[in-house]
């Protein structure tokens, strides 16, 4: 879009341009709890080539969500992933072996406190 202008003194048409309106569109196509994110610039002076490489970009971006998802190990739907436990601290462990404590070497920070609490409720002061 262009905006024409006449310099008083000269009585010469200067034709000034508008920068184009632009819209970020925020796309997230998703397939089986898998997701792309991306962000994608519309013209919106003339949207329509714009939005038909978006939409080409976003099914393939979903094309690959469904290759992906294939070869990915399925589970159950509504059943969340099992939370990976951190490892027990080595102050943890040192106060274990503090108790003559045995444990395992994987021993977990829940486990190790839940030992370690049985063992200071036992203790006598």
């Amino acid at each position: 879009m262009a905006d024409k202008k006449v310099d008083a003194t000269t009585g010469e048409v200067k034709v000034e341009e508008q920068p184009a309106l632009i819209h970020v569109i925020h796309c997230k196509p998703v397939y089986n709890y898998q997701s792309v994110e991306f962000d994608w610039q519309i013209n919106m002076s003339n949207p329509t080539p714009d939005f038909e490489a978006m939409e080409r970009f976003y099914s393939l971006m979903l094309e690959m969500l469904v290759r992906v998802s294939e070869k990915a190990p399925q589970r159950e739907a509504n059943k969340p992933a099992a939370p990976v436990e951190e490892p027990a601290s080595e102050k943890q462990k040192e106060i274990l072996r503090n108790f003559h404590i045995d444990f395992k070497p994987d021993i977990t920070k829940k486990q190790a406190h839940a030992l370690i609490k049985k063992s200071m409720d036992q203790e006598i002061f």
